[in-house]
């Protein structure tokens, strides 16, 4: 149901389906009589032959149906009464101004009381001055004097043109009212709108602009108005106006459903209409940001159907206010997020060029120490916790490096055996207490990769597989193909993976659950993340099905080079 302000019921009906694009109109043809249609004419027929692009379905009324009922005719006492007074005073004026303007004049002076009186107060005012007129003209003016007797045709001529003007002027006068009308409220409605979009647009926080809407819905619609937005614990009252405006549980299920469903309910709805509530979504791109409401202070219909179109442009600037503060709120929170990431990678630089020296003499000289000197627990605890303070600080600065883009990967075709066996040596100490083997097919192609960004990944995926299972367990890495990418697995015997998804292991600091006796930072498999997106490899997590944990680095045709004399070369 649309109520449409339009000058005519004709003028409504287009432009209401221009706007909605209707191809199809069923309309009824009501019984009038012939005074009815000689002076509003048929709208049925107008809209025939006004709508060339669509289909009128006229659906006629039968003789057994109900006619509408006749519209009573109110009599304008008031307006009558002017247009009397108004044609007395020309009489008086008439007979004053005869003797300088002559007789010929005096019928065109009684033009003004009728115009007059119809445009003013409409038809009934028009035709009794039209009635007053004519018998005071008759009286006063024409022969034989102060009778009302017609002897001259042109008299009679001069009454029946009385009454046309009264006529067409009321009707005209009727029209222009109705039009100025509507006008004068498209006007304020406007006026409102555009003072109410400039209000918004210079409000940055959410209270405040909560307290613009309700308060603009207020005044204009002379009802109370909430607006309600989703918090962790339920919907919020972000602003009412009146400040104690309540809502029962009923209207709080009627906010709710709307906030969940994008769809108007409570009261006048046909969801929950026992409350006293009526709920309206703030829709935007970003889905239903809020829920206003608004409700009638004496218990009737909320929201007028005639100011249902004011309404929902009211809602429309509302939405859009809202979707602007919540996307300045979460750009101020990026900018606040990059300042922050930003600083840590300042200080991380910076610790990463100060320590670096300090960090690599030490390691060297537990090496040296090691040489040198019969092996002691001590000087091997001293080794290899030096040797996992390094790998831990390398992994700050590369993940440093990978965060801020410093990365530039030298790539080059490389034998995944070789890389293997280096990252396999320089773990040699980690994984003394596992049984390490190596499945990896000599006629294998080549990887073009970056080879000390590799070789950080296999050193990262071997510690991880370390860290976290049993000493005697067994460490595989496994090179394979799938008949188009080739696949580089680290499999153990452990107790598998504890997330639920493991992908997730690939974030910054998601480590296992034996972290606390393993040391782990939870950086090594975000290192080894970081890496494979740089170079184009597909780094993935699973349990294996006879137990124990498996990561793939899967590197894609594109990256692989056949070797020189294989038959794929």
């Amino acid at each position: 149901i649309a109520t449409v302000p339009a000058a005519s019921v004709v003028d409504g009906l287009k432009a209401q389906i221009a706007d909605t694009r209707v191809t199809h109109l069923v309309v009824g043809k009501s019984r009038r009589n012939w005074w009815f249609e000689l002076r509003h004419g048929s709208v049925v027929d107008q809209l025939v032959r006004g709508l060339s692009d669509v289909a009128v379905h006229v659906v006629p009324l039968a003789d057994g149906q109900a006619k509408p009922a006749p519209t009573p005719i109110r009599i304008d006492w008031k307006g009558m009464s002017v247009g009397v007074a108004t044609a007395a005073l020309t009489v008086g004026l008439g007979l004053v101004l005869q003797p300088l303007i002559g007789f010929g004049a005096i019928g065109l002076l009684f033009l003004l009381p009728v115009t007059l009186a119809a445009t003013r107060h409409g038809l009934q005012a028009g035709l009794a001055a039209t009635v007053a007129s004519t018998l005071g003209y008759n009286f006063f003016f024409l022969p034989p004097l102060h009778t009302f007797t017609i002897t001259d045709p042109a008299n009679i001529a001069t009454l029946l043109l009385l009454a046309l003007v009264a006529v067409v002027v009321s009707e005209l006068a009727g029209r222009l009212g109705q039009r100025a009308s509507i006008g004068s409220r498209q006007a304020r409605e406007n006026a409102a709108l555009a003072a109410f979009g400039q209000r918004l647009a210079g409000l940055a926080s959410e209270a405040d602009t909560a307290s613009a809407i309700t308060g603009e819905l207020s005044s204009l619609f002379g009802r109370q108005a909430v607006l309600m937005v989703a918090d962790t614990d339920g919907l919020r009252l972000a602003a009412a106006t009146p400040a104690d405006a309540r809502l029962d549980a009923i209207d709080m299920a009627s906010a709710q459903w709307t906030l969940d469903k994008g769809t108007t309910a409570g009261a006048a709805t046909d969801t929950l209409a026992a409350g006293v509530w009526q709920f309206h979504a703030l829709k935007t791109s970003l889905g239903v940001l809020a829920v206003a409401g608004i409700a009638d202070p004496d218990g009737g219909n909320p929201l007028p159907a005639d100011r249902a179109l004011l309404f929902t442009t009211i809602l429309g600037q509302a939405a859009l206010a809202w979707e602007r503060i919540r996307l300045e709120a979460d750009a101020r929170a990026v900018a606040e997020l990059r300042s922050r990431d930003q600083l840590r990678s300042t200080l991380l630089a910076s610790i990463g060029h100060d320590l670096r020296t300090p960090l690599t003499s030490i390691v060297a000289a537990v090496e040296e120490l090691r040489t040198e000197g019969p092996p002691t627990p001590a000087l091997d605890l001293l080794h290899r916790e030096t040797r996992r303070l390094a790998r831990f600080f390398a992994d700050l600065i590369d993940m440093t490096r990978v965060e801020t883009g410093a990365l530039k990967p030298r790539l080059e075709p490389i034998d995944l055996t070789d890389a293997c066996a280096s990252a396999l040596s320089d773990m040699a100490a980690e994984l003394a207490g596992h049984r390490v083997q190596v499945e990896i097919p000599p006629d294998l192609p080549l990887v073009e990769t970056d080879p000390r960004l590799l070789h950080h990944m296999l050193i990262n995926l071997l510690s991880n597989a370390a860290a976290y299972t049993p000493p005697g367990t067994v460490v595989r890495l496994v090179a394979e193909s799938d008949g188009r990418d080739l696949l580089l697995l680290v499999e153990d015997d452990g107790p598998g993976l504890p997330h639920a998804e493991p992908e997730r292991l690939f974030d910054r600091f998601q480590a296992g659950e034996v972290s606390d006796r393993t040391g782990g930072t939870g950086l090594g498999l975000a290192i080894v993340k970081g890496f494979a997106d740089a170079l184009g490899v597909q780094p993935s997590a699973a349990n294996r099905a006879q137990g124990g944990a498996r990561f793939t680095l899967r590197f894609p045709a594109a990256l692989l080079r056949p070797v020189a004399g294989s038959p794929a070369a």
